[in-house]
């Protein structure tokens, strides 16, 4: 071995060696890092917590109690996440994809056990640790819903911008599509009963004096609108039995766009529209989601003004929230 290649080939150990060293300083540090007994930290608010965490005032795994918010949270690397039901500017627990506990291999366990400890020193109610398994059913951002094959956990703890698909828990679907878990919302049989108590019990207060100035009778009619919408969408053998098997009225009402729902007839471009479907596609990194409806003309003459055949119009979801419309809208009188 000549002397140049010896010197090339003892800088490379060098190199490969301090390497190493940093990589076994680095394995140590987050080792005794999750070792420690996580500190509590109390906020006046989620905000104020999230600033603090920015300004490298809380460590990885501390745990975060807001009281005035009702919210108990830890922190995972970089994000806060809520363990309570009521969760601020923090992260859903259902966010981790699987109870705090298994998540990572049992790496912020203790963490969970603190904050489980202050939310119950305080009766705050804890929020579900969500996650899918293959084969679940779930209702994706888009309004469809779709099997799921498997769950990818983040690859990186670091975002590069707002939007970084790496620091993302992703749902990969059995069409091939994937979304982001906080889009996805599990279609069990408890979550369709529980929407058709909600619609019968909101049907109930919204077939009684009409009034859309009247607060109370909005809310309810937000209500009914929800349990209705996601019925059709997860279970719509459900949905027909509960309008088919009632009597209804049909009222005029000036909502927001956002708010127009499947069955309700829009005033649009000078003609009648029924309302097929609407939904709200995912952005791309950097971009604004899109609120999006499924349209037909009621007649014939509503489609000369507009379409022969179905069509769908979207609008940037910012600019949809405040735009506001007018439609028909089906009531169903549902016994309570």
């Amino acid at each position: 071995m000549t002397d140049i290649r010896k010197a090339h080939y003892e800088s490379q150990l060098t190199a490969a060696a301090a390497a190493l060293g940093e990589t076994v300083e680095r394995v140590d540090a987050e080792r005794a890092a999750r070792a420690r007994t996580p500190l509590i930290h109390r906020y006046d608010s989620t905000t104020t917590a999230l600033e603090a965490i920015d300004a490298g005032a809380v460590a990885d795994g501390d745990v975060l109690v807001v009281e005035s918010e009702s919210v108990v949270g830890f922190l995972v690397v970089h994000f806060a996440v809520a363990i309570t039901e009521a969760t601020g500017a923090f992260r859903p627990y259902a966010l981790l994809g699987k109870p705090g506990r298994e998540y990572s291999d049992g790496a912020w366990a203790r963490s969970v056990d603190v904050a489980e400890e202050a939310a119950r020193q305080l009766d705050l109610p804890l929020g579900e640790p969500g996650g899918f398994q293959n084969g679940d059913r779930a209702l994706c951002g888009d309004g469809r819903v779709r099997t799921v094959l498997k769950v990818k956990q983040p690859t990186s703890s670091q975002p590069e911008h707002a939007n970084d698909p790496d620091v993302q828990t992703w749902v990969y679907m059995d069409d091939g599509t994937a979304h982001r878990l906080e889009t996805c919302e599990t279609v069990d049989r408890a979550s369709i009963a529980k929407a058709r108590v909600a619609a019968r019990r909101a049907a109930a207060r919204a077939c009684q004096n009409p009034d859309p100035d009247d607060l109370e009778w909005r809310t309810a009619l937000d209500e009914l609108t929800e349990a209705l919408t996601y019925l059709k969408k997860v279970d719509p053998a459900a949905a027909a039995e509960l309008e088919e098997g009632s009597r209804g009225k049909r009222i005029r009402m000036e909502i927001p766009r956002t708010l127009v729902a499947p069955g309700d007839v829009l005033y649009e471009l000078g003609a009648r529209l029924e309302v097929r479907d609407t939904g709200v596609r995912e952005a791309a990194p950097g971009g604004e989601c899109e609120w999006w409806a499924q349209l037909h003309g009621v007649n014939s003459e509503d489609r000369q003004r507009t379409y022969r055949e179905p069509w769908t119009v979207g609008l940037p979801l910012g600019q949809a929230a405040w735009d506001l419309v007018t439609v028909d809208r089906y009531i169903p009188c549902l016994p309570a």
